[in-house]
């Protein structure tokens, strides 16, 4: 058995900021393989703590898994979430 980890084929995290409503809020989408780890919560640094919040989803297969990540970070950015650039 082979024990090393795959790296992630694909990552993407977006943020939105709202002074106006205090909502400074993070999402990220994590693929490796067929699993989909998505991953959300408030920003840190804007006063109020919060523990992120979680789900792990499995897919048949990478592209099914691949694709249900695309149409989740699409929905994302459609709520007004900003693409950042995530360190591989």
């Amino acid at each position: 058995t082979n024990n090393t980890a795959n790296p992630a084929t694909l990552m993407w995290r977006g943020e939105v900021h709202s002074d106006n409503k205090n909502s400074h809020k993070f999402y990220e989408v994590t693929v490796n393989g067929t699993t989909v780890i998505r991953r959300w919560g408030r920003v840190p640094g804007y006063g109020r703590k919060s523990s992120p919040k979680s789900i792990i989803s499995e897919y048949d297969t990478d592209e099914a898994a691949q694709v249900a990540a695309s149409e989740i970070i699409q929905k994302k950015i459609g709520r007004g979430y900003t693409p950042l650039e995530v360190a591989e």
